[in-house]
């Protein structure tokens, strides 16, 4: 996918649940750099990744 803003690559994250967009990332700048960029990220937990990106989340209990 592109970023329609910016032209560049994009990577969407799908829930499992229901299989709805989640969250759309911006992409590697190359595609060979793609496969360690999602392994990068896919190892993290929801946590890390949305802290990192500064993103508002809630935790159910």
């Amino acid at each position: 996918m592109k970023d329609k803003e910016s032209g560049t690559r994009a990577v969407v994250g799908f829930a499992l649940a229901d299989d709805q967009n989640s969250l759309v990332l911006a992409g590697p700048s190359t595609p060979s750099a793609g496969r360690q960029f999602i392994q990068e990220n896919y190892e993290k937990t929801v946590s890390e990744l949305f802290n990192e990106l500064k993103l508002p989340y809630l935790l159910r209990s």
